[in-house]
């Protein structure tokens, strides 16, 4: 199959063939249509983040978008690398997509949706009663097709 390929820390990824997944214990196929590229890529691939690839030649990309075998779509997170064709991941790590959600923006939504809560739960220190004005997540849950926010306060 074809991949973004890394060959070394800090070089640069490259479209090469690379072997295809082989499936672990509950792990499936996932056909991959789509993956963002965000910091944490970037920074995996230059070798400064903690985590940064330690086994060359690698499949980069951390999460993405892609198509099960019984058709339907998945976000998920594969720490093997999505720039491929295809991935193996455990159902752990994927969330089904909503038909009314395009692929590029589900791959898109969750890089700043979870650094929004983060800052929030870390920085903001944020307990049970407090208010905040939370327009993020209203945009992100109109555009999920989630019908849990009604309004731009939340408690």
């Amino acid at each position: 199959m074809k991949a973004a390929v890394l060959s070394k820390s800090g070089g640069t990824p490259g479209f090469a063939d690379f072997p295809d997944p082989i499936l672990k214990n509950d792990e499936k196929l996932v056909v991959m249509k789509t993956a963002s590229i965000k910091n944490l890529d970037k920074m995996k691939v230059a070798g400064s983040h903690y985590d940064s690839y330690q086994n060359f030649p690698t499949v980069v990309g951390v999460d993405g978008v892609g198509i099960l075998e019984d058709g339907s779509r998945v976000y998920m997170n594969a720490p093997g690398g999505v720039m491929a064709e295809k991935v193996a991941v455990s159902p752990k790590w994927m969330i089904a997509i909503p038909d009314n959600l395009d692929d590029v923006t589900a791959a898109a939504i969750p890089n700043p949706a979870i650094s929004a809560w983060l800052s929030l739960e870390l920085k903001g220190k944020l307990k049970a009663g407090d208010s905040v004005t939370d327009y993020g997540r209203y945009w992100n849950y109109r555009k999920t097709g989630s019908s849990n926010c009604t309004s731009s306060w939340s408690r």
